[in-house]
């Protein structure tokens, strides 16, 4: 969580530096939002990058497919918005060894766990009025995994097994991810909202030694409501903005 407040403090203030310097010219406003999503099928995989190339455990994936987080961004000349997001995400999957039975044991680990991704995207509101399409993409700003994994070893060549269990606790980064987005924007007076398509381009996990990862292709519908508590009169009087 400390990682996550850090990440999102970093990300309030490059959208903050952003606004500071169009101040004098009054075309931007800050806002805030929270928003919500679901991805459109399993997004997760066995890492071939896991380190285990002779005995690849089978997997079994649980599925959670839902996300969650804050927001905040800076609207510039009403068309043009730049928005930070710290992106929640749940996981859990199932694992069991496939050594043969010579080798006189079996393991069996089950993992339930979360992620905060950091995505940075910029998008670009087309049209005029209360209701515009916009089209934008973006790049994570990292990304991390803490995970709880129960491990049950079981030694078959005593009479009875030999079972034995213990728990750790892990944590590990994300690589980075590459995203283009599309959606209508709802603008009212103080507050947005806003339904959109992003699509996720996971690089490969070279680095965590993780036996799952992102699927490289990832789509999700994402409904967000964005805050506008600072909005400038002369940016709500603007013409670009109605």
């Amino acid at each position: 969580m400390k990682s996550c407040a850090i990440r999102f403090a970093i990300g309030m203030a490059m959208t903050a530096c952003m606004g500071q310097t169009l101040t004098a010219q009054q075309r931007f406003a800050v806002d805030f939002g929270v928003r919500g999503g679901a991805l459109l099928g399993q997004p997760l995989q066995s890492n071939p990058y896991s380190g285990l190339h002779a005995f690849p455990p089978s997997l079994t994936l649980d599925n959670v497919y839902g996300t969650a987080g804050p927001s905040v961004g800076v609207q510039l000349y009403g068309r043009v918005n730049v928005r930070f997001e710290a992106v929640y995400k749940r996981f859990s999957y199932q694992s069991r060894s496939s050594v043969p039975p010579a080798a006189g044991f079996s393991v069996y680990t089950k993992v339930q766990g979360h992620s905060w991704e950091y995505p940075l995207l910029a998008t670009f509101g087309f049209g005029s009025g209360n209701v515009r399409p916009f089209l934008g993409g973006g790049m994570s700003l990292g990304g991390s995994t803490t995970s709880t994994s129960n491990g049950q070893l079981t030694v078959t060549t005593s009479s009875p097994p030999i079972v034995t269990t213990d728990q750790t606790k892990t944590t590990a980064g994300l690589p980075i991810a590459y995203y283009v987005v599309g959606g209508i924007e709802w603008r009212f007076t103080k507050f947005s909202l806003s339904p959109e398509l992003r699509y996720a381009r996971w690089t490969a996990d070279t680095n965590s030694n993780s036996l799952i990862a992102n699927r490289p292709n990832q789509l999700e519908l994402v409904f967000g409501v964005t805050f506008q508590p600072f909005r400038s009169d002369r940016l709500k009087k603007d013409p670009a903005t109605r």
